[in-house]
């Protein structure tokens, strides 16, 4: 049965829990401290979006907190999995699983959806951003989510595999079949790529003249725009948190 405690309550006893202020607490939703306050007072009804960012910093059920009910955030492989409630996600990153095991964790739907507005469907990947190419839209160990896709969906940001290694680039196919791969960092020394299809349906690098081993893994969902450095950190803080987790019950013997 549902507890009967209001939000208002339960909010405050998990904010308390964590050993958060008030004001520590509106930081680091990103929501104004006037709003945080008045979510405690049990004055003001609280929707929906804010009630994932609060279960997101707070460590906690979105349905614990919306309505008592215990669940739990994240979930392993080995736990039963309401699949209402949870969509698997592929990591695949040694830098977030810390080995070259293919993981999958299970995040809840409100926070993939209203914290961080991924919209669902398909399988959904999470990758690890290296080099400076996409600077200022991604740095170096940025999180993203991606749906995995062989196709390529628009001209926006894309995960690829070329020559064995992935990347992040933005993608524009021209009318003759060609690909070119931009990089966001406009400094010197940076310049988009362009892949030529060859006449044995490969692709040729331009300048280079050499065949390309080309693989689209898929577009990114999130982030589609800049987003702050302190939400970057704690997402890929709780995804390397879970993936560990994961890992631990896998192989507990490593």
């Amino acid at each position: 049965m549902p507890s009967e405690s209001p939000v208002s309550v339960r909010l405050k006893k998990a904010r308390k829990r964590r050993s958060l202020t008030q004001s520590e607490l509106a930081d680091k939703t990103g929501m104004h401290l006037r709003s945080v306050v008045r979510h405690e007072s049990g004055k003001y009804p609280v929707p929906n979006r804010a009630l994932a960012l609060y279960a997101h910093v707070l460590e906690v059920s979105f349905e614990w907190l919306a309505e008592g009910e215990v669940a739990s955030v994240v979930s392993s492989a080995r736990r039963p999995i309401p699949s209402d409630a949870y969509v698997a996600i592929t990591v695949c990153d040694r830098r977030l699983t810390g080995s070259d095991q293919t993981e999958e964790i299970f995040l809840h739907r409100y926070v993939l959806q209203t914290v961080l507005g991924i919209e669902l469907g398909g399988q959904i990947g999470i990758w690890a951003v290296t080099g400076d190419c996409m600077e200022p839209s991604a740095t170096e160990g940025d999180v993203v989510f991606y749906r995995a896709s062989d196709r390529i969906a628009g001209s926006g940001r894309h995960v690829l595999e070329v020559n064995g290694r992935l990347i992040l680039r933005r993608v524009q196919r021209l009318s003759d079949g060609s690909l070119v791969l931009k990089c966001d960092n406009r400094s010197t020394g940076y310049r988009d790529e362009v892949l030529t299809p060859g006449n044995d349906g490969t692709l040729i690098q331009q300048e280079t003249g050499r065949k390309v081993d080309f693989r689209v893994v898929g577009p990114v969902l999130w982030p589609r725009r800049q987003v702050s450095q302190m939400l970057m950190r704690e997402v890929k803080e709780a995804i390397t948190s879970m993936a560990g987790a994961v890992q631990q019950q896998l192989f507990p013997s490593r």
